[in-house]
């Protein structure tokens, strides 16, 4: 329930700064992540891609509107042994693909000429689609049972920080990059056919790099 009442929230967050945001300069921005996961017991790698429709309402103080992808891949896991009853073995592995909807505050710094130094606050309300499974089976005396089901994780919600450096050319055109850090602010629950099996994350330190365009 606190992850529909976060998306509410949020949702009607974007309504309001689209709102606000309507006679203010339009900066579009995509951007290539790759993220270290801080959960590295649950996942090895992750990245993706994220858009934003950056409004500046004055050259240093913006809001971002922003969505993005991002793939998170498992470390696969087998595990075998034998006990009185019979021989065992379980094999966990897959991905999750995650879709982060949000906005951020955005404050930039001029550094130089045609270069800013850009901090960003956000929240994501992320959808999760789980691509993990668990292939078990069982040898005894009735024979070979087997077992194969996905593992469900949750809706959550993101915080993000980040600051980049971005440099703008003569015809509008921006590159850059930077780092940013998102951090669970809800626990995403795992449920292997509505049994739950405890919790994971989505945290991580993301390095980025990022073109865009101004109108």
């Amino acid at each position: 329930m606190k992850h529909h009442t976060s998306f509410t929230a949020i949702v009607s967050g974007l309504a309001l700064l689209s709102l606000s945001a309507t006679a203010a300069d339009l900066d579009l921005v995509a951007k290539l992540q790759g993220i270290a996961p801080s959960q590295s017991v649950d996942w090895n790698a992750a990245g993706g891609v994220e858009a934003q429709a950056q409004f500046w309402a004055t050259p240093t103080r913006g809001v971002a509107l922003t969505m993005g992808v991002q793939r998170w891949d498992a470390p696969q896991e087998l595990l075998e042994g034998e006990d009185a009853q019979g021989a065992y073995s379980q094999w966990i592995g897959g991905d999750a693909t995650i879709v982060p909807v949000g906005a951020s505050l955005l404050v930039r710094h001029p550094v130089g000429q045609g270069l800013f130094l850009t901090a960003e606050a956000g929240l994501r309300y992320v959808m999760v689609e789980s691509q993990l499974t668990v292939d078990a089976s069982f040898e005894g005396d009735e024979g070979t049972q087997t077992l194969s089901d996905v593992i469900e994780i949750e809706d959550t919600v993101l915080g993000v920080l980040g600051l980049s450096l971005d440099g703008w050319f003569g015809d509008g055109l921006m590159l850059g990059a930077g780092l940013s850090y998102q951090f669970d602010i809800g626990n995403p629950q795992e449920t292997i056919n509505g049994a739950d099996i405890g919790s994971t994350g989505f945290g991580g330190l993301s390095v980025a790099l990022s073109v865009g365009f101004a109108f």
